[in-house]
């Protein structure tokens, strides 16, 4: 066979001729073609953002919404609210800490004050007691507001969680030692 054939018949009998295709067949092959992914490549180009403008102006207004939702939804789970407790109480802590810290502070300058008083004008002595005395009030009111968030944090691992996990939640969150 020559190279101008094609199997069993000549190229010049086949040159007119085309195979006829149903048209539900060319439907169902368009269609297939239109959903494959190769013919559009792996980027999106500006034909396929005109053909589905709406869909792409909606994910650009979800995507936000819908990240805001997952983020409220999981705030208001048990596990979110015990960490934002968690955090009251940490920060309570650190408050009361740094105003241990003022007080002390107070204090040594107070003392070292009175151990030069006869070099030290007496309006400054009162003033670092009045200071003294204000910073120890902060720190009782800090106190206080430790307290109330660690109350507040055992009150809701009590409601919220099971028996076996309070003990090892308290022990963890409150530094409380096991059978307290």
């Amino acid at each position: 066979m020559s190279s101008s054939t094609t199997g069993r018949w000549p190229k010049s009998y086949l040159c007119g001729w085309k195979p006829v295709e149903p048209p539900i067949l060319r439907s169902v092959r368009q269609s297939r073609d239109a959903f494959n992914l190769r013919s559009y490549g792996t980027r999106m180009d500006l034909e396929l953002l005109q053909r589905n403008w709406t869909l792409v102006a909606a994910l650009i207004i979800l995507v936000p919404v819908l990240i805001g939702v997952l983020v409220a939804m999981l705030g208001q789970s048990r596990g979110g609210q015990l960490k934002a407790k968690v955090r009251l109480v940490q920060d309570a802590r650190k408050r009361r800490s740094a105003c241990l810290r003022e007080v002390e502070a107070l204090g040594n300058k107070l003392k070292a004050l009175s151990e030069r008083a006869d070099r030290t004008p007496p309006a400054r002595i009162d003033k670092v007691k009045t200071m003294l005395r204000e910073a120890t009030l902060l720190a009782e009111t800090a106190n206080d507001h430790r307290l109330i968030a660690e109350n507040t944090l055992r009150q809701f691992i009590r409601d919220e969680f099971s028996p076996e996990r309070q003990e090892s939640l308290q022990r963890r969150y409150l530094l409380l030692e096991p059978g307290n």
